[in-house]
């Protein structure tokens, strides 16, 4: 995304900062390490749909930064709007880590089960020849 090199620059510079046990930094995560990841998060800082979309069913409260976002669904009451300045990212981050969601239960985008209930749904469907063919209708 625009200026993502500037954002990457200043978090490593962060990171330099501090210890490794306050700040880790990732430039990517496969899923189930990144998932993992946010369930031990103090906060998610970002423009990604993980921040209003996983982060509250984690239970980690997430600072959404600008725009990228507007118009969508938020998971959860930990989900804290700013814009992109750095006032505005600081006093998001002090409302962010005051919040302590409960982790799990449902939100908006669902309970978690989803995928379960789907593959219980289509182990019952009895396939027949006209399930099978495709059926183009104008």
């Amino acid at each position: 995304d625009r200026g993502h090199r500037g954002v990457i620059r200043a978090i490593r510079q962060h990171a330099a900062r501090c210890s490794t046990d306050e700040v880790r930094v990732f430039r990517s995560l496969p899923r189930d390490e990144f998932l993992a990841t946010l369930l031990d998060a103090d906060v998610l800082v970002g423009n990604s749909s993980s921040g209003i979309i996983e982060a509250p069913f984690a239970g980690t409260p997430s600072v959404n930064v600008g725009q990228r976002q507007a118009g969508r669904e938020v998971g959860g009451a930990a989900v804290i709007h700013t814009s992109e300045s750095l006032d505005a990212i600081r006093a998001g981050l002090r409302v962010a880590l005051r919040k302590r969601p409960r982790r799990g239960g449902a939100t908006r985008y669902g309970d978690g089960g989803t995928g379960r209930r789907i593959a219980s749904i289509l182990a019952r469907v009895a396939l027949s020849p006209g399930l099978l063919r495709k059926t183009i209708r104008c």
